[in-house]
């Protein structure tokens, strides 16, 4: 491998999961997927973009879960599920409209929660 040896376990797999979706070797690409998913990884900006990576791996099951571990852990522009194009293949699934669904509600609350805080004002932002 082009990649490091000295590098933290997570961060190496990461960049050799990137490097296979790249190259569409879809196997590695969920191999090393499933790997940081078991691992203490909890970013879940992250996730979406690995969820992305999944679905165009085909693995539609851990795809999903991952969009789950992102609205859960606080990561939800709805617009962004909607309009990935590597979230395509999910989008026939109920669950996959579910989650966009979910993620449609907890960025209202956050964006009511915002604005009942004056976070416009206290940001001199116009009027939202």
């Amino acid at each position: 491998s082009m990649i490091r040896d000295d590098l933290h376990p997570q961060l190496r797999t990461a960049l050799e999961m990137m490097i296979a979706l790249f190259e569409a070797r879809w196997d590695d690409v969920i191999r090393h997927t499933r790997w940081l998913m078991d691992s203490t990884f909890v970013d879940p900006e992250g996730f979406f973009h690995w969820a992305g990576a999944l679905a165009m791996a085909g693995d539609k099951e851990g795809a999903l879960e991952l969009l789950e571990r992102t609205v859960e852990g606080g990561y939800y522009p709805a617009s962004a599920f909607v309009s990935y194009p590597n979230l395509d293949p999910l989008r026939t699934t109920s669950d996959f409209g579910h989650i966009v669904r979910r993620a449609e509600e907890r960025q209202h609350e956050a964006h009511q929660a915002f604005r009942a805080a004056d976070g416009p004002q206290l940001l001199g932002l116009p009027n939202m």
